[in-house]
């Protein structure tokens, strides 16, 4: 929701026909989405999870497709989409965008919670910025919130079934 109260998400539209994904971003014009506009990011495509967060006038969608991949774009209904490859690719992805407006992707990659911290909006990783870190003692479903000391918390399911919160301290 910006500040104008519009609604907007991406989500994943399964075609029956056959079998693929779509990766569509629709906004709302107003807070009881009386006018929705949807538009195709990507299509052709085997989508497992969406998330997506709003820094200034840009979206920022993760979602995986058998890689992790980030599109960040300022309108997205008119094709201006940078799209990025988070290296050792993921599945459950989780954003969250401190104060700075560089986005945190939470998201599970060989059986433990990884964090990618972005260096630019687009998550290059190619960005002198941007590092992987990971949660130690394996994880799956993170999920990414900013503390009000502008830090990440991290929450997660361990493989014996417990919840956890992580906590980043730098």
């Amino acid at each position: 929701i910006d500040d104008a109260d519009n609604i907007s998400i991406a989500y994943a539209n399964i075609v029956f026909t056959n079998g693929s994904s779509q990766l569509l971003f629709a906004s709302c014009s107003d807070i009881n989405c009386s006018s929705v506009k949807i538009s195709l990011l990507e299509q052709n495509i085997s989508v497992s999870g969406t998330a997506i967060a709003q820094t200034g006038p840009n979206f920022v969608i993760v979602y995986s497709r058998g890689s992790l991949r980030v599109a960040s774009c300022s309108d997205c209904h008119n094709g201006a989409i940078r799209k990025n490859e988070i290296p050792g690719g993921g599945t459950s992805p989780s954003i969250a965008i401190p104060t700075g407006g560089f986005p945190l992707i939470a998201y599970e990659s060989g059986g433990e919670v990884r964090i990618a911290k972005c260096g630019d909006i687009s998550c290059d990783p190619s960005h002198a910025n941007f590092r992987i870190y990971r949660i130690p003692g394996g994880g799956s479903q993170p999920d990414i919130a900013i503390g009000s000391d502008n830090l990440p918390v991290i929450s997660y399911i361990t493989s014996a079934g417990e919840v956890r919160i992580a906590k980043c301290v730098n």
